[in-house]
Formats: C-alpha cells, structure tokens, sequence
C-alpha cells in the first residue's frame, strides 16, 4: 500500500487511521472516514478496506445487541422496583426516614 519510493499513500492513511478507529471503537471517526473513503488503486486496497467495514459493522452491531440487552434489565428493573406498592408494610419497614 505504500508508494514505490517508500512514500505513505492516502489509502495507507486511511487504512491506518481507520484500523485505529476501529480499535478505539471510535464511532464518530470511522463515520468520517467512511464519508471520505479514498479511491483504491487496486483490488487488494479495496478487500482490506472492505473487510475493515466488515470488522466495523459486525462490532457495533454486537454493541447494539449488547446495549439493547442491556436497557431491557435496566426497564425490568426499573418495572419491578415501582411495582410495589408504595404503603405496603415492606416499604414502610425499609424506609429510614420514619
């Protein structure tokens, strides 16, 4: 991905930078790289770019699934601990203020 003499081609950067991101779970940053995507030179430029959208894609869905998951206990939770009644004799019993 690097130039003939050596140099670091923007495709390089951006494959770079964007492996970083994605590392960092950096969701704004891999949205600004995916808008200004470079034009590849080569097929083997555009599979690595590929399977880094690949990588990106299936981690932030894991994330949806797990944060998902997550606000469903937060909500049972939350469902059970007002479901009880406010004068029932166990609420009285722990509340310290009394």
């Amino acid at each position: 991905m690097a130039g003939s003499d050596g140099e670091v081609t923007e495709t390089t950067r951006w494959v770079r930078t964007f492996k970083i991101a994605l590392l960092e779970e950096d969701a704004d940053r891999l949205a600004r790289l995916t808008d200004s995507m470079p034009s590849f030179d080569n097929i083997e430029e555009m599979q690595a770019a590929l399977a880094l959208l690949q990588e990106a894609s299936k981690r932030f869905e894991r994330k949806k699934a797990s944060l998902a998951k997550e606000m469903l206990e937060v909500r049972e939770a939350k469902k059970f601990l007002t479901s009880s009644d406010e004068e029932s004799p166990l609420h009285k019993q722990l509340d310290i203020r009394s």
